[in-house]
Parts: C-alpha cells; sequence; structure tokens
C-alpha cells in the first residue's frame, strides 16, 4: 500500500474530527469514525480496553464530570503496512472542572493516540485506539 497526499489528508481530516465530535459529545458522528469492528483501549485514563460501544458509555460518563473539556491534536507519523496505516498522533487535553469551593480548575494532559487506520469504500476509519498517557498538568 502506498499512501497518497489525499490519503494523509483524509488521515488528518479523522484525527480531526474525531478530536471535534468528543468535544461536542456527537456520539453518533463520533461512532461514523470508527471501523464496525474497532478495538479500543482506554486504560490508560481508567476507561474500558474493548470496543466502540463500552467506550463510548465510559466517555459519557467520565464526560459528565468535565463540564468543559477541549481535545487537540499535533505531530503524528504514518506508516504503511499491506492494508492499514499504523499511527502515532501527539495529542492535548484541557478540561475545565468545578473545585469543592466552585472555582474552575483547569488541568492538561498529553497523550499519544496509537491507531490502525483501514481504507473502507467511504473512507478511512479507525480499527484500534490505544490511548497512551504522557505527562498531565494541575490535575486534582
Amino acid at each position: 500500500m502506498e499512501l497518497t497526499i489525499e490519503d494523509r489528508i483524509e488521515i488528518q481530516d479523522l484525527l480531526a474530527n474525531y478530536c471535534f465530535s468528543l468535544d461536542d459529545r456527537d456520539w453518533e458522528k463520533f461512532s461514523s469514525l470508527f471501523h464496525a469492528k474497532a478495538t479500543l483501549d482506554f486504560s490508560a485514563i481508567g476507561g474500558p480496553k474493548s470496543n466502540l460501544i463500552d467506550t463510548i458509555e465510559f466517555l459519557k460518563m467520565f464526560g459528565g464530570n468535565v463540564p468543559s473539556w477541549q481535545h487537540t491534536i499535533s505531530t503524528n507519523t504514518l506508516e504503511c503496512s499491506d492494508n492499514h496505516i499504523k499511527s502515532r498522533t501527539a495529542a492535548q487535553v484541557m478540561t475545565i472542572t468545578k473545585l469543592p469551593d466552585g472555582d474552575d480548575n483547569v488541568a492538561f494532559f498529553g497523550l499519544w493516540y496509537r491507531d490502525i487506520f483501514v481504507k473502507e469504500p467511504n473512507g478511512w476509519l479507525i480499527k484500534e485506539r490505544i490511548l497512551q498517557s504522557s505527562w498531565a498538568h494541575n490535575t486534582l
């Protein structure tokens, strides 16, 4: 498999749509970014190592304690294989939670997404995602 410029742009759009759909808590859009048999490992943040449905339920629960969050991505690598792309993408997550006194607490998290992307007739999808923690600042 050879990765074209168009493929790279589609994968960048896929990663951006992941961030925006998660920030917007648009679970339908979020689900559309994954292969039907996707496996996700969010154990680094206390989540499941499971399928998409279980991961969404965890994110809904986790997000219930986080009134506002923002996910961003930056550098990434893409490695071609016969039928998929392996990727490592740096991500940053900012969260706002309420302190017991009512003030806001802003926390910052650095992580990597370790992904496998597959190309389906309707475009690139995430087939596997492992969330790997890197650093955290101002967490409670």
